[in-house]
């Protein structure tokens, strides 16, 4: 290694004020200045792109998995979690670095078929009101991240709907016939689970009470996964169980006992104090590494453990005592090797399993064990009823409900509401819930056929276009499926995860189902987007979870429909079906209508900050005239539409 500079050079305070900015730390991560100089390696084009040169900054999201192929296609799938604002706010940013970095120009998109257009939204001249109105429907649901990159950006690329449109609409109808009858089914489980709580009071012992609490509190999110795992564990070390069956929980079990020796809050400093330490060791050329190093690692082209993997070699090169002068950062180190061995995704099944096999040993007859299967039943109702089951929990689900049937389950808890005295009438199943219940299995079903579909179609188009790569936005049901059949196919992919850090409600139900608040009376309430008047706190949001039917892409798929084509936007709201009165057309009729309302509003606001108040006044008279200056270029199909802009 090159010998330490004998000064330190103003180059060297630079560098050092430089990383000290660079390594602001949130949750142990920082942000790089937007016009830092990429290094040489991430900018230059790759003519063949494999998954290993795939990065995604580490404030944006996550690389959960990558997998090289042999056909030299790659497919980059971001799981897309629909409706979520921070989430696609987050696929916009991701979008943003993986078209740049890897020459990506198809993103290929749930919730439409064919090529989407995006020229009637960016035909709109001023690029700060469209940026505004797009974030605005983007909190609404109204607008994905891949839409909101479009508007936004500079993108020239193809985005492309991946669906079959029979699969697609077959999904959809199955969810919406059922809708309707949502809140009393939901109701209905959610009484029988209430009378599950209280035979489980007097059926289960002391032990099994506790464990099961454990187990439903952490599903519902009462208590952190930390906390939960130490209970586990002091459950399977008392019952002296082997863990080297579950790897990553034993990991995890490792990983938690360093993460009691780290001071988190002392981390940021001691970080700071090394790298001023090796500023006045090292030499310009290794600083300038070091500079490129934690770059790579921002934009996610190297792991946490490999870059203080890297922190720990330059201690040990410059004789730096990191155990000694910088503990917790040393610690930190150790940390990130023990949690890199963590496949979360086994993490959880495992917890699961290990759940489950901690119950079998504390059941004491086989009416627990019964009690126990339809509660998980009913609990997986639930969740069907409200779209909320993983892959794996609906394989559960076949599995539990062959062997029992939800006749059954009724069956087994009147039996023993009688047998304890408790004094519920739970009666037969509803026809309610008979008839629609398998409407629900079918949703399933149709979803996991869709996975082949949104692929086949994917490819085909990177076929067409002569395009060896591409952007899969899907949700995360899909995952297993699309990763199962481009594995078969030998394509490389990598799996990315925006960044989410707060489980907020979302507007996904709403948007599913065609309700929407009028812009009348957003805008009616107060003024929360600079110069707009718009707000989204009135809004009906319920928390939705799913992940596996994007909402139709309206804005970018059936609105230029509405403009270009209004007969087959007609013909296509027929087949997919009204919900509670509106449809497909008039749902894009409505949202075409308040995306041109709030552009030209915000046009008007601007107009009002700089022109004279008798020509601001004379503007707003003309109100009519605003509109058609805007929509000229569609004002033909338009009026064909039957559009009337008030």
């Amino acid at each position: 290694m090159t010998g330490p500079a004998p000064k330190r050079s103003p180059f060297f305070k630079a560098m050092a004020v430089f990383l000290s900015i660079v390594f602001s730390v949130y949750n142990l991560s920082f942000a790089v200045p937007e016009k830092t100089e990429v290094p040489e390696e991430l900018s230059a084009f790759k003519e063949i792109l494999t998954a290993e040169d795939v990065g995604v900054a580490i404030d944006v999201g996550t690389v959960k998995e990558k997998h090289n192929g042999d056909s030299g296609k790659i497919v980059v799938h971001i799981q897309d979690a629909h409706c979520h604002y921070e989430a696609q706010n987050n696929i916009n940013k991701i979008l943003d670095q993986v078209t740049n970095e890897c020459g990506i120009d198809i993103i290929s998109v749930e919730g439409a078929e064919g090529i989407v257009d995006t020229t009637w939204f960016k035909a709109f001249p001023d690029s700060e009101i469209r940026k505004e109105v797009a974030t605005y429907f983007m909190k609404k649901g109204e607008i994905t991240g891949a839409e909101f990159f479009s508007i936004t950006s500079d993108f020239s690329g193809t985005i492309f709907g991946a669906e079959t449109r029979e699969h697609y609409v077959n999904n959809l109808r199955a969810f919406t016939d059922v809708y309707p009858y949502r809140e009393p089914i939901e109701k209905y489980f959610r009484d029988l689970r209430s009378v599950i709580a209280k035979l489980k009071s007097v059926m289960y012992s002391p032990e099994l009470r506790e464990l099961d609490g454990k187990i439903i509190s952490f599903e519902d999110k009462e208590i952190e996964l930390s906390q939960f795992a130490e209970y586990i564990y002091g459950q399977t070390s008392k019952r002296r169980m082997d863990l080297n069956a579950y790897p990553n929980f034993k990991k995890l079990v490792e990983t938690l006992e360093y993460e009691k020796k780290i001071n988190f809050d002392i981390v940021d400093q001691e970080r700071s104090n090394y790298i001023d330490a090796l500023s006045k060791k090292i030499a310009k050329e290794d600083m300038a590494k070091l500079v490129a190093q934690s770059i790579k690692f921002k934009k996610g082209h190297i792991k946490a453990v490999d870059f203080y993997s890297y922190l720990r070699d330059l201690a040990k090169d410059n004789s730096i005592d990191m155990v000694r002068e910088y503990p917790n950062l040393f610690y930190y180190y150790i940390y990130t090797k023990l949690y890199d061995g963590i496949d979360n995704e086994q993490l959880f099944k495992e917890l699961d399993v290990l759940g489950r096999e901690l119950k079998k040993g504390l059941f004491k007859d086989p009416s627990q064990e019964t009690l126990d299967r339809v509660s998980t039943l009913t609990d997986m109702y639930l969740n069907l009823a409200n779209i909320e089951l993983t892959n794996e929990c609906y394989d559960l689900f076949k599995e539990y409900s062959v062997d029992m049937s939800l006749e059954n389950m009724v069956s087994f808890v009147e039996t023993n509401c009688e047998k304890y005295g408790f004094s519920v009438n739970v009666g037969e199943v509803p026809a309610l819930i008979g008839d629609n219940m398998p409407k629900m299995v079918d949703f399933y079903e149709i979803a996991i056929k869709r996975d082949n579909a949104l692929i086949e179609n994917t490819l085909k188009e990177m076929e067409k276009s002569g395009k060896e790569r591409c952007v899969l936005i899907a949700g995360g049901f899909h995952t297993r499926g699309i990763k199962d059949i481009l594995s078969k196919k030998g394509v490389s992919y990598v799996v990315v995860t925006p960044k989410i850090t707060k489980d907020l409600e979302t507007p996904y139900i709403k948007v599913l189902t065609n309700q929407r608040t009028s812009l009348e009376d957003i805008i009616s309430e107060s003024a929360s987007m600079p110069g707009m008047g718009i707000t989204a706190s009135r809004e009906e949001i319920v928390q939705a979870k799913s992940d596996m039917l994007a909402p139709p892409a309206r804005v970018f798929y059936t609105i230029p429909l509405l403009i270009k084509d209004p007969n087959s936007l007609r013909i296509l709201a027929e087949t997919m079906g009204a919900v509670e009165g509106r449809n497909a057309y008039e749902s894009a009729k409505t949202t075409y209508e308040d995306v041109v309302k709030a552009m030209v509003t915000g046009w008007l606001m601007k107009a009002r900050e700089k022109a004279d108040p008798a020509v601001w006044e004379q503007a707003v008279g003309n109100w009519q005239l605003l509109m058609s200056a805007y929509l000229k270029p569609f004002e033909k199909s338009a009026c064909e539409a039957g559009i009337a802009l008030k």
